[in-house]
C-alpha cells in the first residue's frame, strides 16, 4: 500500500498526511473493523477488516501509518448505533483529521456497488480470484468476509463525490483486500523510537546541554555521544564482537561484499546532506527521483516484508545493480529525466471534478488545464521509457528483466503514437494568462479537426488586429502605449503617466472616465479603467472592447472544442488504465532499487547481501549502525559489533555503564533486521535472519498528563499491550524497564517479564541497570549476559564500545567500575564530598550483598550444582531437537519449491513472489 508524504524525514502526524489519500474507519461490536484507503495519486482502493486484540487499536493505526490519509471518514458520534463504536474514533482523533458522517453513509451494500463499479473487479486479489470462479461466488465470498470493508469504502466514495467534489472514471481504480498479510508489523512506538521516519525530538536539547555546560569533562563526554538521545549513540573505537558459539551450517555469504572501487563509483552528486542522512532511516535511504518512489520507501519501512522470495528478487536485483556501476549511473540518470510527480499520469486522467452546476465546474479553462497537462505528462513519460527499457536490454536479475520487458511494452508505443499525433510538439504549459490560453487552445495539431482549424484561425486573426489597433493608436497620440491581457478585462492599454497622486484623485473624483482621459493627453475616446501605481493608466476603447469580445467568444469555442478532441484521446487512454498503473509501479519499483544502490555506494564500509531462512537465528558480524555510518567527519569511527540470538538464546541480557551503547546497540540490531527485510543490503559483513512477523519497542520514559498517568503507569501499559501482540517470530526491545519504581518492585516485574518471554521464545533484547537480573543467565540456559566495555582510570570512564560475553568482561582498573554512576555524577560537577560520601555508601551495599550470596553458594551442595548442569543440558538438547525438526519441515518445503521452480522456469513464468509480482506482472 502506497501511501503517506514525500518529505525528507517524514513524521507520523498530520502534518505529512498525503495530500492524496483519504480513508474512512467503523466498527462493530466484536471489535472487528473495516477500514478503507483511497489514493488517488495511483488510483487504488484499499479495504480490508480485521479484529483488534487490544484497547489501543494497533492494527488500525499500523494501517493509517502506512497510508498517512490527509482525512480519515469516521461514523458521527450524533448518529452511530454500535455500542463503544467511539473507540476507534477516540484513539485516531490524535492524530487525524476526522469527517463525521451518518451511520447511514456505511451501507455495504451500496458500498460493494461503487466498488465494482469503479474497479469492475479487474485488479487486486478480486481480479485473480475472478479469473478462477465466478464473479457470483468472488462478490458473495468477499461480502461476507469484507461487510465492514465495503460499508467504510461505500462512506469514503461518497465523501470524495460530494464533499471533494470529485468524480472518478469507472474502471480505472486499482482494488486490493490483502491488508497487511506478508508484512512485519510495527508498533507506533517502534517507529518513533527508531527513528525510521523522523528523527526523535530530543537532539536539540542535547545540543543545548552540550553548549551549556560549563564542566569540561561532562562536555567532553556529551560531545562524543552527539545523537544518543536520538538513538544515535556513538560506537566508536577498537574492539569486535565475537559469537559464543559457531554459525550454524549453511550460513556463509553466498556473494561477494562491495570493495572500495564499487563503492567510489557512486554518483556523488545524489548524496543528501549529512544532516539529513542521519535524522532518521527514510533519510539515510531515500535518494529517489519521484514522489512514487519516496512514497514506497515510506511504505516499505513501515511494512518490512516477510516473504522471502521476494526479498530474495529485490536482493537479486540490487547485487547486480551494484556489481554493474555503469548501468546503474545511466538507469539514474535516465529517472531523473522523467517528471517528479509521476503518480499524477494516472490520477489526472481518471479524477476530474464532479459536475455540480456551479460556475468553477463549467469553465472550460480549468478543465481544459487539466487535460492538457494531463497529457503533456503522459507523453513526457512515454518518450523516456523506450531509452530506459534499451538501457537494461542485458539484465540477468528476474525482476529488472520484468521491469524491461514492461516498460519496453509495444502497446506503450502504440500510446505514444495516438498522443502524438494528437497533442502539438510544441504544447506546453505557461505562467502568462494569455500565453496560457494560446497554449491550450492550440495544443492540439492542426488538421485533427477542422472546426477547431476555423475557430483558432478567427482566433488568431482577431489577435492580431487587436495588435494592429495597439500600433494605430501609438501613432496617432506619439504615447508609448504598452497592450496587456487580463482574464478579466481582455486585452487593454497602459499608458505613462507623470501626473502627480493628487492631481489623479481630482480628475478620478471629478465624473466621467472619457473625462479623465482628457488631462492626460489622450483622445476623449480612450476609456480609464484603473490607476496602476504612481506612474501608468490602465485604458481601453469602444473598439478594443468589441474585439475583446470577439476574441472570447472565439477563444470559448477554441477550447470547447479543444476539449472534445482531448476527451476523446482520454478515452481511450483510459482503457489502457491497468497497463500505465503497472508502468507506474514499475518505475516507483526501480527507483526504489536505485535509491538503495545510492544508500550502500555512498557510504564508507562493508556493506553486505542478508541471507534467508524460512527458520533459524539472527546473526550479525560486525554489523554498524546506519545512520552512525552515514557520518564521516573525520576522526570519527563507528565502533562494528556482533549480535547473535537463536531459539537456545532468545533473551540477550545487556548491562553496562550509562552512555556506553546499550541503546544504540539493540537500536541497531532492529535497524539492519528492517533495512534486510525490505530488500537492502546492510552495513556488516555477514547477516543471516529468518524475517519476524513483528517488531517491538519499550524504550524512553515519559508521562501522560492528559490520561493522569505517571511514567510508571505508562510504561506498564505499554508492556502489557507488548506482551499481548508479542508471538515466537518477534523481535523485542526492552531499555531499562522498570527504573521508575522502586528497586524491589521494578528488578521483580523485570524479571517476571524476562520469565514470560523466555517461554514464549521471542528474540529479545533487554537492557538494564538491575543487577539482579544478571542471575537470569545463571538460571536459564536461554538467556545470554553481555555487557558494555568499559575502563576507569583516575577516576575517570573511557568508553570502548564494544560488547562482550560478562563471564570475560576485562574492565580494568579497581571496583569503581561497578559504580559507574557516581563516577558520571562527579564528572557531571557534583561536589566532592557528596560524590565520595555516596562511593563509601555504594561499597558498603555491596559488600552486604557479596557476603550474602558467598553464604547462599556455600550452602549449596554439589547435587544442586549436578541438577542446574543437568538442566542446561536438558534444554539445548530440546532446542537442537526442535530446531531438527524445523529444518527437516524446510528441506522438504525447499524440494517441492525447487520441483515448482523448474516447470516454472520450462514455461517461462517467472517467480516473483507477493508483493512485486504485483508490480511486475
Amino acid at each position: 500500500m502506497q501511501g503517506g508524504g514525500t518529505s525528507e524525514d517524514g513524521d507520523l502526524d498530520r502534518t505529512t498526511a498525503s495530500q492524496h489519500c483519504y480513508a474512512a474507519v467503523i466498527e462493530n461490536r466484536a471489535k472487528e473493523v473495516g477500514v478503507a484507503v483511497l489514493d488517488l495519486s495511483n488510483l487504488s482502493l484499499h479495504i480490508t477488516q480485521h479484529i483488534e486484540a487490544g484497547r489501543l487499536y494497533t492494527t488500525t493505526q499500523l494501517l493509517l501509518d502506512a497510508c498517512q490519509p490527509r482525512q480519515l471518514v469516521i461514523v458521527g458520534s450524533n448518529h452511530h448505533e454500535v455500542a463503544g463504536a467511539a473507540g476507534v474514533n477516540q484513539v485516531t482523533a490524535a492524530a487525524w483529521a476526522q469527517v463525521p458522517l451518518p451511520r447511514s453513509a456505511f451501507d455495504d451494500t451500496k458500498g460493494i456497488l461503487a466498488v465494482e463499479e469503479l474497479t469492475g473487479w479487474s485488479c487486486g486479489n478480486g481480479g485473480t480470484a475472478l479469473a478462477e470462479a465466478s464473479a457470483a461466488e468472488v462478490g458473495q465470498g468477499l461480502h461476507k468476509s469484507h461487510y465492514l470493508g465495503f460499508g467504510a469504502a461505500g462512506a469514503l466514495l461518497q465523501y470524495v463525490r460530494r464533499n471533494l467534489v470529485l468524480a472518478l472514471s469507472p474502471g480505472t481504480v486499482q482494488v486490493n483486500f490483502e491488508g497487511i498479510k506478508h508484512h512485519m508489523a510495527l508498533d507506533r512506538d517502534a517507529v518513533t523510537s527508531l527513528e525510521i521516519l523522523a528523527p526523535t525530538k530530543s537532539t536539540a536539547a542535547l545540543h543545548k546541554a552540550v553548549a551549556g555546560s560549563t564542566n569540561s569533562s561532562v562536555a567532553s563526554v556529551l560531545q562524543r555521544q552527539q545523537g544518543q538521545s536520538s538513538g544515535i549513540n556513538s560506537l566508536q573505537k577498537d574492539g569486535v564482537y565475537q559469537p559464543n558459539r559457531p554459525l550454524p551450517h549453511g550460513t556463509a555469504p553466498s556473494r561477494p561484499l562491495l570493495d572500495s572501487r564499487t563503492r567510489r563509483a557512486g554518483p556523488q552528486g545524489h548524496k543528501p546532506s549529512i544532516s539529513a542522512r542521519t535524522s532518521s532511516l527514510f533519510g539515510f535511504l531515500n535518494h529517489c527521483s519521484t514522489t512514487c518512489g519516496a512514497r514506497l520507501l515510506r511504505t516499505n519501512l513501515l511494512q518490512p516484508l516477510t516473504n522471502i522470495p521476494t526479498l530474495e528478487l529485490r536482493l537479486d536485483s540490487l547485487q547486480e545493480l551494484l556489481e554493474s556501476p555503469h548501468l546503474t549511473l545511466e538507469l539514474i540518470s535516465l529517472m531523473d529525466t522523467l517528471p517528479k510527480n509521476l503518480d499524477k499520469v494516472c490520477s489526472n486522467l481518471a479524477v476530474r471534478p464532479a459536475n455540480t452546476g456551479n460556475a468553477s465546474s463549467r469553465d472550460p479553462s480549468t478543465h481544459l488545464g487539466r487535460l492538457v497537462s494531463a497529457v503533456i505528462l503522459l507523453r513526457n513519460v512515454l518518450r523516456c521509457l523506450p531509452v530506459m527499457a534499451d538501457s537494461m536490454a542485458w539484465v540477468d536479475s528476474d525482476l529488472l528483466k520484468a521491469i524491461k520487458l514492461n516498460l519496453g511494452q509495444e502497446q506503450l508505443q502504440q500510446l505514444l503514437k495516438e498522443v502524438e499525433a494528437v497533442v502539438d510538439d510544441d504544447a506546453q504549459a505557461s505562467k502568462a494568462q494569455f500565453v496560457n490560453k494560446v497554449q491550450q487552445c492550440f495544443a492540439v495539431r492542426a488538421q485533427v479537426d477542422s472546426f477547431l482549424d476555423i475557430s483558432r484561425a478567427t482566433f488568431t486573426r482577431l489577435t492580431e488586429q487587436i495588435h494592429e489597433l495597439a500600433a494605430k493608436y501609438r501613432s496617432s497620440t506619439g504615447i508609448q502605449l504598452k497592450m496587456q491581457y487580463s482574464s478579466s478585462k481582455g486585452f487593454y492599454m497602459v499608458v505613462p503617466e507623470g501626473q502627480s497622486q493628487h492631481e489623479w484623485a481630482k480628475t478620478r473624483a471629478a465624473g466621467a472616465s472619457a473625462a479623465a482621459a482628457a488631462p492626460l493627453g489622450l483622445p476623449r475616446s480612450f476609456l480609464v479603467l484603473d490607476k496602476r501605481g504612481r506612474h501608468s493608466t490602465c485604458v481601453t476603447t469602444h473598439e478594443l472592447n468589441a474585439l475583446n469580445s470577439r476574441l472570447r467568444d472565439a477563444a470559448a469555442d477554441c477550447m470547447m472544442l479543444t476539449v472534445q478532441v482531448l476527451e476523446r484521446l482520454v478515452e481511450r487512454l483510459l482503457q489502457q488504465m491497468p497497463l500505465l498503473q503497472r508502468i507506474l509501479d514499475n518505475l516507483a519499483l526501480l527507483d526504489l532499487l536505485l535509491s538503495f544502490f545510492q544508500a550502500v555506494t555512498g557510504s564508507e564500509g562493508d556493506f553486505c547481501r542478508p541471507t534467508l531462512y524460512k527458520s533459524g537465528p539472527l546473526a550479525i558480524t560486525k554489523g554498524r549502525h546506519p545512520l552512525l555510518q552515514a557520518i564521516n567527519n573525520p576522526g570519527f569511527d563507528c565502533k562494528p559489533n556482533g549480535t547473535y540470538i537463536s531459539s537456545s538464546s532468545s533473551l540477550q541480557l545487556l548491562t553496562g555503564p550509562n552512555m556506553s551503547g546499550k541503546s544504540t546497540y539493540i537500536k541497531q540490531v532492529a535497524l539492519l533486521v528492517v533495512m534486510a527485510q525490505i530488500g537492502c543490503y546492510i552495513p556488516a559483513t555477514f547477516m543471516a535472519l529468518s524475517p519476524y512477523e513483528s517488531l517491538h519497542t519499550r524504550i524512553g520514559t515519559s508521562d501522560s498528563i492528559e490520561a493522569n498517568a505517571s511514567s510508571f503507569t505508562v510504561e506498564m501499559t505499554d508492556m502489557a499491550h507488548l506482551l499481548t501482540r508479542a508471538g515466537p517470530r518477534s523481535l523485542i526491545l526492552i531499555d531499562e524497564l522498570g527504573r521508575a519504581t522502586s528497586t524491589c518492585d521494578g528488578a521483580a516485574l523485570s524479571w517476571s517479564m524476562a520469565e514470560y518471554l523466555l517461554a514464549l521464545g521471542a528474540h529479545v533484547l533487554l537492557a538494564t541497570h538491575f543487577s539482579q537480573l544478571e542471575e537470569l543467565a545463571a538460571i536459564y540456559p536461554g538467556c545470554k549476559h553481555w555487557r558494555m566495555q568499559v575502563a576507569v582510570k583516575d577516576s575517570d570512564i573511557h568508553y570502548k564500545w564494544s560488547i562482550a560475553p560478562a563471564a570475560t568482561d576485562t574492565r580494568g582498573g579497581d571496583n569503581q567500575a561497578d559504580h559507574y554512576g557516581i563516577l558520571l555524577a562527579r564528572m557531571a560537577g557534583l561536589p566532592d564530598d557528596i560524590t565520595n560520601r555516596a562511593m563509601q555508601v555504594a561499597q558498603k551495599l555491596n559488600a552486604q550483598q557479596q557476603q550474602r550470596k558467598m553464604t547462599q553458594q556455600l550452602g549449596q551442595d554439589s547435587s544442586m550444582q549436578r541438577l542446574k548442569q543437568v538442566y542446561s543440558l536438558v534444554h539445548r538438547l530440546g532446542c537442537v531437537a526442535r530446531q531438527a525438526g524445523v529444518d527437516g519441515a524446510q528441506h522438504g518445503a525447499c524440494a517441492d519449491s525447487d520441483v515448482q521452480g523448474a516447470a516454472a522456469a520450462s514455461s517461462s513464468t517467472m517467480n516473483l513472489g507477493k508483493a512485486d509480482r504485483e508490480a511486475v506482472q
